[in-house]
């Protein structure tokens, strides 16, 4: 259920969406040596169609929810229409 107000700052345009927001998502990734990694991170889940297919470029553009501003970390497509938005601080 996309039910969270949440601000999706790409570039210098911003989006006011309904998302998604998990604040302790785990997260897994494989190290350059194959090893897997579980840690905790932020995510929120966005439909692609309010973003106009615009590029998020990690480490430079924001999500502002819940009072709080984070930077994109990691896009992942969610194997429907949407994307998963990997947060960090």
């Amino acid at each position: 259920m996309f039910g969270e107000s949440a601000t999706v700052t790409i570039g210098a345009t911003a989006y006011t969406l309904s998302g998604e927001f998990d604040a302790a998502a785990i997260r897994e990734r494989a190290t350059d040596e194959g090893t897997v990694i579980s840690d905790v991170a932020p995510r929120i889940s966005i439909l692609r169609a309010n973003i106009a297919d615009t590029a998020i470029t990690p480490d430079t553009d924001t999500v502002a929810v819940r009072g709080v501003t984070y930077y994109v970390r990691e896009v992942r497509p969610d194997g429907a229409d949407g994307l998963v938005l990997i947060l960090g601080r």
